[in-house]
Parts: structure tokens; C-alpha cells; sequence
């Protein structure tokens, strides 16, 4: 199993991400706590060095798990479901430089806020989701690059709110190189029983968010991560388990505990 952290060259104490700053020296951190993956969050994949970060990563055994794209969306408010082909189109070049980046280290891209929202016309709304994430997956299978598409609670967003909706979408659109980010928080809101709700599409989780249902770290609320934890192992899950919560009370607190509270539930 992988214990990840987000990382982001930008600070936002708003954003749920617990290192920011410089990102080299974000992932000399978080490898100095133990963990053995980032997952890195910037509006701008050209102000990431990805020569001097693959050298850092294997210097220090560490992985770039997936790049968030999530700054798209609030910098520039643009979304898969926008009903203007034009700024849709200027979206598609924005991801496909991140699916650059992602290729050149190895990782995967995450598609969350970036849904952004169904109109009420939502049949046609989700026929332009399909034909953007269908455009956008080809280019990046051309890439060796996967698609994470999360599953979030529905005061982000009004669609691909659970597990299901999102595996079954994934499933009927064909779309073969993207599976499914669940994250605790979001389950805690949206999922009828967030410890029993992985049956049916195991094979389509790809990575786990972990925050506490205030979305503070991990152990910070009052989620029952014990039995999320079983379910996880109960379902043989041995990939990514990511921390992305808020910098409460400060950034190297949160990651510090973080990991403490991962390598009593998680570690196998």
C-alpha cells in the first residue's frame, strides 16, 4: 500500500491540500515522515520541473501518485460539463498538459471539482461529459497516462456524487483507462453506509482520499476510520491511500499526524 500525501506550489489555507510551498522541498518532507507518495496540485503544469522532480523521487523512493486539477476550476472556472464548446475546448488544452506532465512522471491525473455541474437539461449535460472524458481518456491512453474520476459530495457538485453512480457511468460511457478516487469525506456525506459500499466496482478504485468528516486530518473528527479501515482490507484494496485535508492546525501538523494515524489503521 502506498500512503500519499497532496502537495501544491500554491498556498491556500481554504484548499484541502496540508503541504504547500515549494514543491521539491514538500516532497523532501512528506518523504521525511514516511510517506512514499505525493500527489502534487498546480494551476500550471509548466511551473513544474519534471526532470529535477523525477531525479528528487528516485533519490528518495518516493512516487508521484496522481496531479489534481482542480486549480483549473477555480482559477478559471472552467468545467467538462460547460455548455460553451469554445471554452470547452480551451479546457481540453489545459488537461492535455497535464496529461504531459503526468506521462513524463509516471502518474495519473484526478478529475474532481473539474466536473463542475449538470444544467437541468442533465441527459444532454452528461452527453457533453461523456464526449469530453471520452476525448480526453483517448489522448491520454496515447500517453500511458489513467484517469481518476472522483466521486464528490453534492455541495461541490451535482453529479458523480457516490461510488455507483460514478462506476456505472464509467462502465456504460466505455471509458477503459478511467477509474474511480472515493474519498472518506465525501463518503461521510453522500454514501448510505460508507463502510460496506465498495462491492460491485473494487476493480475500479484506483486511490482513496482520507480526511476526517470536518476534513481535517485523519483522527482530527469524528469518522469511524477503524471500520473504513477493515472495509479496505476486507476488500483487498493495496493501492493509494491518500491524505488530502486542510491544513489544520497547520500544514506539517496535519501531515505529521497523518501518518501516524495511517500506519495504525492502514499498514498491513
Amino acid at each position: 500500500m502506498v500512503f500519499s500525501i497532496a502537495v501544491s506550489d500554491i498556498i491556500n489555507k481554504n484548499a484541502p491540500v496540508p503541504l504547500t510551498g515549494d514543491i521539491e522541498e514538500q516532497i523532501k518532507y512528506a518523504a521525511s515522515l514516511g510517506f512514499s507518495g505525493v500527489e502534487i496540485h498546480t494551476p500550471s503544469p509548466e511551473r513544474i520541473d519534471a526532470n529535477r522532480i523525477k531525479t528528487l523521487c528516485k533519490e528518495l523512493g518516493i512516487t508521484i501518485t496522481t496531479i489534481g486539477t482542480g486549480s483549473i476550476f477555480g482559477k478559471f472556472n472552467l468545467s467538462i460539463a460547460d455548455p460553451d464548446p469554445v471554452r470547452r475546448e480551451v479546457l481540453y488544452g489545459l488537461l492535455t498538459e497535464y496529461v504531459d506532465l503526468a506521462s513524463e512522471l509516471g502518474s495519473k491525473i484526478t478529475i474532481g471539482s473539474l466536473k463542475g455541474n449538470l444544467s437541468s437539461d442533465r441527459n444532454a449535460s452528461l452527453d457533453i461529459v461523456r464526449g469530453e472524458l471520452k476525448r480526453l481518456s483517448t489522448y491520454a491512453s496515447r500517453q500511458g497516462v489513467k484517469i481518476l474520476l472522483e466521486a464528490t459530495n453534492r455541495y461541490e457538485n451535482n453529479y458523480f456524487n457516490t461510488g455507483d453512480e460514478t462506476a456505472n457511468f464509467i462502465k456504460t460511457a466505455g471509458l477503459r483507462n478511467v477509474g474511480i478516487l472515493m474519498d472518506a469525506f465525501h463518503m461521510n456525506i453522500e454514501e448510505k453506509d460508507p463502510f460496506s459500499c465498495f462491492e460491485g466496482y473494487v476493480d475500479l478504485i484506483w486511490h482513496i482520499h482520507v480526511a476526517d468528516n470536518n476534513r481535517h486530518f485523519p483522527g482530527g473528527g469524528s469518522f469511524d476510520f477503524h471500520s473504513f479501515a477493515e472495509e479496505i482490507k476486507r476488500i483487498g484494496y493495496d493501492g493509494i491511500i491518500s491524505i488530502e485535508c486542510l491544513p489544520y492546525p497547520d500544514g506539517k501538523t496535519a501531515a505529521t499526524r497523518s501518518i501516524e494515524f495511517m500506519n495504525v489503521f492502514f499498514r498491513v
